[in-house]
């Protein structure tokens, strides 16, 4: 377990940690590495019954490798025709809802992998690649 690149301070508040020292997938969890690094500090932690879970299937597992994190999309709404931006606009809408939509173009909240590939399809539909505003190497506190 590498913990020298996960970047606790940014966990959230009131993130799911599992105590599960039995689990298999523990040394690459981060809600089991989080939990050594913060037991001495905390008063109240929130905690998965990881007794509903067993082998190699936790839905809760979040991998502690660092992960491109994406913010922003003003950058590429410029960079393509107005008719199509109106078009792939809708579809971000229809996937997010409108005021998540708002957060994620305007770098208000992070892009997750999995969100930027979502957006990168739609794009693409249209003939475009997307280039975020801004990218980051960092951990993911996925909830």
């Amino acid at each position: 377990m590498d913990i020298k690149n996960i970047d606790f301070s940014s966990m959230p508040k009131g993130y799911k940690l599992c105590f599960n020292d039995k689990c298999l997938l523990a040394q690459k969890c981060l809600r089991h590495i989080a939990i050594e690094q913060i037991k001495d500090s905390a008063e109240v932690f929130q905690v998965i019954n990881h007794f509903k879970f067993e082998g190699m299937s936790c839905k809760y597992f979040v991998c502690s490798d660092n992960v491109s994190i994406a913010y922003g999309m003003k950058g590429a709404f410029e960079n393509i025709l107005v008719s199509d931006a109106k078009k792939i606009r809708i579809e971000l809408i229809e996937l997010f809802g409108q005021a998540e939509f708002y957060r994620r173009k305007n770098a208000e909240k992070p892009i997750s992998p999995n969100e930027q590939e979502q957006i990168a399809n739609i794009f693409a539909k249209f003939g475009y690649t997307i280039s975020f505003d801004k990218t980051i190497e960092t951990t993911f506190w996925e909830d």
